[in-house]
């Protein structure tokens, strides 16, 4: 499963195979490099920035879930610059192409395009404020998760790479993240496709000191442990 950056897809490339079940009993439709094979090595994994100089940035911290979901996959909302944005609205109106000339093998009966669109959700989502940029949302595999997302904190001089953990998806962090479309899922009036997190290498947003936060004569000594002396913008910043 050879990454590549979004700038270099050939939506050519990409198959749409036939109908399936996957083992929860929901139906997808499985896309791959190869029209005869969905193994791993034919899968689609994509660096959705160009390198780590041009990463994308958080909108938000890494969002929280909601009683009785699943606490193991959480979204983060990501920025989108204009080539970005464009590559993945033209893979937006591919897989609404596919859903329009397969109609009836993927929904039961013949949709009319605009059903079909009202029914897709968007791997583009437009920006929630005027001014802002459009965005897109990667799900996160986060521990108790067997195999939580492997996330690399980037080094601030950016020539060395270290581990860490989804502590670090902040606001305004900066991203390179490489992501795995599997599949289109459907749902009762939806559908559409994941962007799965396979690995990330982030920038987080450089906290203040504590001190930082007040206006003092000089600089006082902190006699406190640095688990205790923690950032409360930090912890507040989803409320």
């Amino acid at each position: 499963m050879t990454t590549q950056r979004i700038h270099d897809l050939d939506l050519s490339s990409i198959h749409f195979h036939s109908p399936s079940f996957n083992l929860k009993g929901q139906k997808v439709v499985e896309l791959s490099f190869d029209k005869d094979s969905t193994a791993w090595s034919n899968r689609m994994t994509l660096q959705l920035c160009y390198d780590e100089t041009k990463p994308l940035v958080s909108n938000w911290a890494l969002g929280q879930t909601r009683e009785g979901q699943d606490p193991t996959k959480r979204e983060y909302e990501l920025a989108l610059n204009k080539e970005v944005e464009e590559k993945l609205g033209e893979l937006d109106k591919l897989i609404l192409k596919k859903a329009s000339e397969n109609s009836r093998e993927w929904f039961k009966k013949d949709l009319k395009p605009e059903q079909i669109e009202a029914r897709y959700k968007s791997i583009v989502k437009s920006a929630k404020s005027e001014g802002d940029p459009n965005f897109i949302k990667i799900k996160v595999k986060c521990p108790p998760a067997d195999k939580p997302t492997p996330i690399k904190k980037l080094s601030e001089d950016g020539t060395s790479i270290s581990n860490s953990n989804i502590s670090i998806l902040t606001r305004n962090a900066k991203v390179v993240p490489t992501v795995r479309i599997m599949n289109v899922w459907f749902m009762s009036d939806s559908f559409g496709v994941s962007l799965a997190a396979h690995k990330l290498i982030v920038t987080p947003l450089p906290q203040k000191d504590f001190q930082e936060h007040f206006l003092l004569s000089k600089k006082l000594v902190n006699v406190s442990s640095e688990n205790e002396d923690v950032d409360e913008d930090v912890l507040d910043e989803n409320v």
